[in-house]
């Protein structure tokens, strides 16, 4: 880093840090690693949520207290996850598969994408795509 000045080389491997930290922490479920993760204005969007509508967190207490809920419900968990860097190095897409045991029973299973925006180490923006149809099997209120 010639004068303190981030290259964009440099930038694109902090991002897929980031990215990467994200993926262990949700792993471990470790609630406190994943929430030093975010920028305090953070932003998780689904853009197609199980109903089909746009759906968003706002702000890191937001993200940590919605998928802190999740963490309660999961038993064993087993990511698998790919990292690529994107041309803006402070961006990466990320695709991602899941195994889960329940602790109430049962084993939920999906895929997804992500996009991931990294302001410093943190994560700014973060947008999921994932299958609706499986979350909602496992989730839903049938």
């Amino acid at each position: 880093m010639a004068g303190g000045k981030i290259t964009a080389d440099n930038q694109r491997n902090r991002s897929i840090r980031v990215a990467q930290a994200f993926y262990e922490a949700l792993e471990a479920k470790d609630i406190d690693r994943f929430a030093t993760l975010w920028t305090k204005d953070a932003v998780y969007r689904v853009p197609a949520t199980a109903d089909g509508s746009p759906g968003q967190l706002v702000g890191r207490d937001a993200i940590v207290s919605g998928i802190g809920e999740f963490f309660k419900l999961f038993g064993d968990t087993q990511f698998e996850w790919k990292i690529e860097p994107m041309l803006d190095p402070r961006r990466v897409i990320a695709t991602w598969s899941l195994d889960i045991d329940l602790v109430a029973g049962g084993t939920y299973r999906n895929r997804g994408v992500a996009i991931i925006q990294v302001s410093g180490d943190r994560i700014a923006e973060f947008t999921e795509y994932f299958d609706t149809h499986a979350f909602l099997q496992t989730f839903g209120n049938d």
